[in-house]
């Protein structure tokens, strides 16, 4: 059977639409709103049950303050509710937003609907500037992801006024055991809840 693929056809210097999200305590804002004082970065992941994303959301949070200083913002955007983005904004202590598209309105969109996996998004690094105009752009698969001293490296050099048009680097890094515990704890949760029909605002 054929697995579901990214259908994104963005390429740098397309410009994406504004789109309005739910921040993790369920404020309904503009994505724009996140650009307005710089270039926006934006980190797409599985979800709070998937210890791969949540090793790349510690690495993000490490190399939060590095990408402050060059004047970047950064978020990170999944298809989880508000409480389950709440509760892994708290367990990681990140320094950045983490953004809501429960709908899947957003990652539809964007061709980043995963539908082999419960309508997950497919993974992907994204630097908008203020106008939104992609200015660079990494469409991952689910394990391997742009890595992120890669992806600060592009950013200074887009802020040095540098061209870099190219796609970055897809790294694979094993989580460690810690991270396969959480995901696994927290991908119990969800399943459990979706076999209810509840939400699953416990994650």
């Amino acid at each position: 059977m054929k697995r579901s693929q990214p259908t994104n056809r963005w390429r740098v210097g397309d410009q994406v639409d504004d789109a309005m999200v739910l921040s993790s305590d369920a404020r309904l804002v503009p994505l724009s709103s996140y650009a307005a004082t710089g270039p926006l970065l934006i980190f797409v992941y599985r979800g709070s049950w998937c210890s791969f994303c949540l090793r790349r959301l510690a690495d993000y949070r490490e190399r939060a303050n590095a990408f402050a200083k060059v004047g970047i913002t950064l978020v990170a955007l999944s298809v989880d509710t508000t409480e389950a983005s709440t509760r892994l904004h708290r367990l990681l202590k990140l320094p950045f937003a983490l953004l809501c598209d429960p709908s899947r309105a957003v990652v539809s969109a964007w061709g980043l609907l995963n539908t082999d996996e419960f309508g997950t998004a497919f993974p992907a690094t994204m630097l908008l500037d203020a106008q939104l105009t992609i200015r660079f752009l990494s469409i991952d698969d689910s394990y391997a992801t742009a890595r992120v001293d890669d992806v600060l490296d592009v950013c200074r050099a887009l802020v040095r006024g540098e061209s870099r048009t190219t796609t970055l680097r897809r790294v694979f890094r094993l989580p460690g055991l810690a991270w396969w515990i959480r995901g696994a704890r927290n991908e119990v949760t969800l399943r459990w809840h979706r076999r209810r029909g509840t939400s699953a605002s416990n994650l």
